[in-house]
Parts: structure tokens; sequence; C-alpha cells
């Protein structure tokens, strides 16, 4: 499912093609900047729309319900057993939705950053965002309690992520480090930097391989960096990329990673010996989103000139090229600007 400013939500096959289907100006109110998740079972898609999240059924291809919250929606994700719907509303907190009984569960209330991600540990026990005071804060989700706050970093955190076994939770900040934190014991496990002869400017984004053995962390002015997770050093650091490193995402196998940057510019990485296996090739304009199908087989990139691209990554070729909104509208309307695989790909 890709969603674009001018308010159009589609459906898309990954063999390929047209669009399957589409939702557009339903309700008229579900206009401009969009966020997309999918149940973990694939059976719904949550909109959020200003201030409104709109439940897609994916069997009846219809609109089943919506919730009202209280602000504008940034960001959202589903837990992982897909009962509960997490939604960024910047000043006004997360709000934790019950999905079943349709209502709030709980309020995380605190100066939440607003560009910030909201994230489940793998067993859907914390859900972990950043505030306005450049604190990382660790919920727990069946009593609304924090469970942790963790200190250090000097400014703005913008991405996170757990580790698959959930004791630890890397973060990615604008202070230019990236740290590992111990999810038990609260504490900060190590500050991931650059130094002198390697320097890394600020970070956007950061990925834990499968194993948990690797992170891999993007930066502004083209840095990649990847660490070992159990030595907590660099373990190798590529050549500065085009743009700022903007989105890290891992193949579900762990061979592969790829990158998406500022710049029109996504390239596909061999994990193990960080040698670019390809890059994405004839793209125009400002790269938004990288996603692996949950089969590994395909990479979907977004980008700001309406494109959405598949490849595929054993043979490294492009499959198709599509344009999904048509008509005389301006490129300006028809920016892409997330993409996410069904569970069953």
């Amino acid at each position: 499912a890709t969603a674009g400013e001018d308010g159009l939500v589609k459906f898309w096959n990954t063999a390929g093609g047209p669009a399957t289907s589409s939702l557009a100006g339903y309700p008229h109110a579900m206009l401009g900047y969009l966020r997309l998740a999918f149940s973990p079972d694939g059976s719904t898609l949550a909109i959020a729309s200003d201030s409104k999240i709109f439940y897609w059924d994916m069997a009846s291809q219809q609109i089943t319900g919506s919730t009202e919250i209280k602000s504008d929606a940034n960001a959202i994700a589903y837990s992982p057993d897909g009962s509960v719907l997490a939604i960024n509303l910047g000043y006004s907190g997360i709000s934790l939705w019950d999905v079943q009984g349709a209502v709030e569960k709980a309020n995380l209330t605190g100066n939440i950053q607003r560009d910030a991600s909201v994230v489940f540990s793998p067993d859907g026990q914390f859900i972990v965002s950043s505030t306005s005071d450049y604190a990382v804060h660790l919920w727990k989700v069946a009593d609304a309690t924090e469970a942790a706050a963790f200190a250090g970093h000097t400014r703005y955190v913008y991405d996170f992520a757990f580790s698959p076994d959930g004791t630890q939770l890397a973060t990615a900040s604008y202070d230019e480090t990236v740290r590992l934190w111990d999810i038990a014991g609260g504490s900060e496990l190590a500050t991931l930097m650059g130094t002198d002869e390697q320097p890394l400017a600020e970070a956007y984004a950061v990925a834990f391989s499968p194993d948990g053995n690797l992170l891999v962390s993007g930066h502004a002015d083209g840095g990649l960096a990847i660490w070992d997770v159990s030595s907590k050093t660099l373990k190798m650091q590529v050549e500065p990329q085009p743009g700022d490193i903007l989105d890290v995402a891992f193949s579900p196998d762990g061979a592969q990673f790829a990158t998406a940057s500022s710049q029109p510019a996504v390239q596909l990485w061999d994990a193990a010996a960080a040698t670019e296996i390809a890059a994405a090739v004839g793209h125009t304009n400002y790269m938004s989103t990288a996603v692996f199908s949950p089969d590994s087989t395909t990479l979907a990139i977004t980008d700001w000139s309406k494109n959405i691209w598949l490849w595929d990554t054993a043979s490294s070729q492009q499959l198709n090229f599509v344009t999904p909104l048509m008509g005389e509208v301006s490129t300006g309307t028809q920016n892409v600007t997330d993409v996410t695989y069904a569970p069953d790909g």
C-alpha cells in the first residue's frame, strides 16, 4: 500500500502491473500527509489522516471504521499481536488504542518529538520514542507506565531499533552518535561515534541485522557505518554516499541491506562485505523509503517524483517502473511518502 500527499492510497500487486485498487478522497477529509500501517495479520490497513485514523478492510475493500484522535498523527505502529495501535501525537503524547474495543487504552504524556518514530519491542511489551528534551523513553504497554528513560543524547533522536532478542535498544541522533542501551538495566551500554580519522555526521537511521550481530547506521553527508554489536566497535565504514542516509533496512535473511538517500539514490549492499551490489538508477527526486519483501526477493523503493520501483535482489535488475498517479496534477502533489508490504508479501 502506498500513500501520496494528494490523499490517494493505492494497493499494488508486488508482481508488477497497475494498481489493483485505490482509495481516493473517501471521506473527503482524508487529504494531505498520510501514514500507513498494516495489522500484523494483513487484514486491516490503518490510515492516519490529520486527526483521524481510518481502518480499511482488505477483504471487503472498504473503510469499516474510524477513530477520532486529539491532534494530527505523525507516526503510527501496530503492536506485534495487532491488539494495540500506537499514535505519535507530538505535544499531545502517544496514544495507545485498543484496536478491538476501539477505545483509547492509555496516553503516554510528555513533549513527544513530532518527527520521531514509535517502535514496539519484538515481544510487544514495550514501546519507545523520544521527547523534545532529547531523552529516549521506554513505556510498558500493559499499564502505560514508564519502564526507563535514557538520557545522554544532546540533540534530537530520530530512529530506534530493538535487537531481535529484545534485550538492547539502538538510537540514532542528530548529536552524531548512535547509542546502545540495556533494556533490563536501563543503562547505556555504548556510545558509537566516529573518530578524527573516520568522522561520522548526524545519525538519522539505524537497523539491527536479523541475527543481532551487526548494527548499521546511516548518517548525514552520506556516511554509513557497520558496528559489531558484541564488541561495540566499528567493523566497517563505507565511503560517503550521495546525500543524507535517511533509511536503512535489512533483508529478512540478513544477507543484504538497503539504504535510501535524500538524493536520488537507493543502494543495495552485501551485509558481510559492506560492498555495493547495486544502485538504483534513473531516479530524479528525493528518495523516501526502501523496504524488503518478507521473502527478501524484492526491494520496493519510493521517491518524490510519484514513482514506485521494484528491484529483484538476486539479479539486481529492475522489475518494473510505475507512475501510479495520473491526470492533470502537478508533480508537487504526487510525492509518495511511505510504502509497506503485506505480511504475506
